[in-house]
């Protein structure tokens, strides 16, 4: 039944637009009209009264918030900064992958932030829970997270003007070029601003993350990277993802053989923990590891690298023997067998 298909997928957080969108690319034709989603629940609210309606759309905002007045900028406490307008054209038109946008996802008890990476051509979300915004912390786990990856999905990455960002030369080390928007200008890095205003939905300021479990964390993110977009063609951001890992595992030369190090596994694992729920929803088949490699790795090493997305995998890929490609298979909430 059309409405239940419909309602299925707002409760899912889907936008009207993404639901009548994607609808109309699993049957090769237009359904339902998103403005008629649109009408419907608007004119429920105004029948009813009943305000509730409102968290289907979304943002479910009734009003707009007050906007903060401008301070003096902290872009001169940032050493070695790089304008944005220094950035290749190139990235601007997201034809390649590997460039990337980090910002943090505040909330209201202090000290509590979400440190995010959105990238650009894909639209890829990955996070993680921070115990502080120090600089060193940032730069310590966002230089976890690009090791892992191969250098074509490293290339570049941009950050507002933030103190958080101030040891973004650490990735230098790395051959990952920083640069940073205009002042007061969060609008020149719009893919990872539009991705938190998404997240805001399930993860408000006033949420309390010491309360959120693991498993809730993870699958929100989940959620995010399956739920299809139109400026993919109504493809999710795993979708897209997937196939420039698919990329780089054909294109990858085979490496000497050998133990694959213990890390990459603590890792892949962490990464596993929410591609298990991504990929299963949408069908896609990921990587392989060697059949002589099998590890087994527990919750606790995940929860100790609790980078709960997909980088750690393309570090096995890419350090793999074998350049075929297969499933990951989860095994339970404990365990994972690679």
């Amino acid at each position: 039944m059309l409405s239940r298909a419909v309602f299925e997928r707002l409760e899912m957080g889907w936008s009207p637009e993404q639901v009548a969108g994607r609808l109309a690319h699993d049957h090769g034709r237009k359904v339902i009209s998103y403005e008629t989603i649109y009408r419907f629940i608007y004119a429920e609210i105004a029948r009813t009264k009943d305000y509730r309606w409102r968290h289907y759309l979304p943002r479910g905002k009734s009003k707009r918030g007050r906007r903060a007045r401008k301070r003096s900028s902290s872009a001169t406490f940032i050493e070695g900064r790089v304008s944005l307008a220094e950035r290749p054209p190139a990235v601007n038109d997201r034809s390649a992958p590997g460039h990337w946008e980090a910002d943090l996802m505040m909330f209201a008890k202090y000290g509590q932030a979400i440190l995010t990476v959105h990238e650009r051509q894909s639209r890829l979300l990955l996070a993680i829970r921070l115990a502080s915004k120090a600089a060193q912390l940032v730069a310590h786990h966002l230089g976890q997270l690009f090791d892992a990856l191969p250098q074509r999905l490293r290339q570049t990455v941009t950050f507002d003007n933030g103190t958080e960002f101030a040891r973004h030369r650490m990735l230098h080390k790395l051959q990952v070029d920083t640069f940073f928007c205009d002042p007061y200008s969060p609008w020149q890095k719009g893919g990872i601003e539009n991705a938190i205003g998404r997240m805001r939905r399930f993860l408000p300021r006033k949420t309390d993350l010491a309360t959120l479990k693991s498993s809730r964390f993870s699958a929100l993110i989940a959620n995010y990277n399956t739920t299809p977009r139109k400026c993919l063609d109504f493809s999710t951001p795993a979708e897209v993802f997937s196939k420039a890992l698919h990329f780089e595992c054909e294109s990858t030369s085979p490496r000497p053989r050998g133990r694959l190090p213990r890390n990459v596994y603590a890792f892949a694992f962490a990464a596993a923990f929410a591609l298990a729920a991504s990929f299963s929803r949408s069908g896609v088949l990921l990587l392989e590891a060697d059949a002589k490699r099998l590890e087994r790795v527990t919750a606790s090493a995940a929860a100790a690298l609790s980078f709960s997305m997909i980088f750690a995998i393309t570090a096995l890929l890419a350090r793999s023997n074998d350049s075929r490609c297969s499933m990951m298979y989860f095994c339970d909430s404990r365990s994972l067998v690679i």
